[in-house]
């Protein structure tokens, strides 16, 4: 919350000024509107004491929790949905919708080569990983004999990695991403299972598993080069649970949240570079910046927060808004996409860019 000394010193919470209109009605600062660059009447004081501005909002699909939103080479958006079964193509800078693709199942995740063509997985009736080029034409699919319960899809150096939470052990597989054909697996006895994995731009592979009987789980944070030779493995580390979420960004730091905290760690031997405490139980969702800075979505109570985290683990700033944030994503050039679980009608739509302050 933004405030300020008055004449005698006094603080006060910028949000209850009061001034006078043309009219000479008074009139609270929180209720006046104003048109931004993009055409969008907003109330003003969002302006003056948050971080951010809504460059575009849309609505997507339908029922996007767990869905996602991610971002080709070429700087598109692409938001798909896990409930609607669909993918959409969007303007960065518009949000104009470009085109629809029906995916016919839940998607999972999705990522892309360097080429843009785009790789898909989900897990419903018959799990799967498969490939679509750019005009969206199906070059190849792997089906559930090698692709149990997919978790993340992860592109490196054109290496295409899927881990796994499924029952045959296997928590790790890198596929040819020519012919989907399986190069390697990785697997753990008694229920070796995947929580979260992500890659770099080397082509190296980081997962987050467990193992061991239901209630008495073992954790593991793993790397291993692009032709699967393991580089360290950690058990226990802090940062590996079940409800671990893991990010490289751009520049290939490692980053992961859990229940509570998030950190930046070593890609050299997964040791904790620094940490930090949030407020939310299980955060909504993570997003790293080109700068390295960390941006978390948070719910408080029934107080949805976005907060900024410096590449050195300060905190920049944290703002509320009145939307939830199932996904966060942000481009090269620092604007900041949101998508939130239901949008029914132009009227609350479910995808957003913001543009930062």
């Amino acid at each position: 919350m933004l405030r300020f000394k008055d004449a005698q010193g006094t603080l006060i919470n910028i949000a209850t000024v009061l001034f006078k209109d043309s009219t000479g009605a008074i009139i609270p600062l929180a209720q006046v509107l104003w048109k931004n660059a993009s055409g969008i009447v907003a109330q003003i004081w969002e302006s003056v004491l948050k971080h951010f501005s809504e460059a575009w909002a849309k609505t997507s699909i339908g029922w996007l929790e767990d869905g996602g939103v991610r971002l080709d080479n070429d700087g598109y958006v692409y938001v798909f949905s896990h409930y609607g079964a669909g993918l959409k193509k969007y303007n960065p800078s518009t949000g104009a919708e470009i085109w629809f693709y029906d995916i016919n199942y839940e998607a999972v995740d999705l990522a892309f080569d360097s080429s843009n063509n785009m790789y898909i997985i989900h897990n419903y009736t018959g799990d799967a990983v498969y490939k679509l080029n750019t005009n969206r034409v199906e070059q190849w699919r792997a089906d559930s004999a090698d692709s149990k319960e997919p978790v993340n899809a992860n592109i490196g150096n054109d290496n295409l990695f899927v881990s796994s939470d499924s029952t045959d052990d296997i928590y790790l597989r890198k596929f040819n991403i020519s012919t989907g054909a399986v190069i390697w697996s990785k697997s753990e006895s008694n229920n070796g299972r995947a929580t979260a994995s992500t890659a770099d731009s080397s082509g190296n592979v980081y997962c987050i598993y467990h193992s061991g009987a239901s209630g008495s789980y073992v954790y593991y944070c793993v790397k291993y080069n692009s032709s699967g030779t393991q580089q360290w493995k950690l058990t226990s580390p802090a940062y590996a649970s079940s409800q671990s979420k893991f990010y490289v960004d751009t520049s290939g730091n490692l980053y992961a949240v859990d229940n509570y905290n998030v950190y930046k760690i070593s890609k050299a031997d997964g040791s904790i570079i620094w940490q930090r405490a949030f407020s939310r139980f299980n955060p909504q969702s993570f997003a790293v910046d080109a700068e390295g800075c960390v941006y978390i979505a948070e719910l408080v109570g029934d107080i949805y927060t976005l907060k900024k985290y410096s590449k050195t683990g300060g905190l920049v700033w944290s703002d509320t808004h009145p939307w939830d944030a199932d996904d966060v994503l942000v481009d090269g050039d620092f604007g900041v996409y949101v998508i939130n679980s239901y949008g029914e009608s132009t009227a609350h739509p479910n995808v957003r860019k913001l543009t930062q302050f």
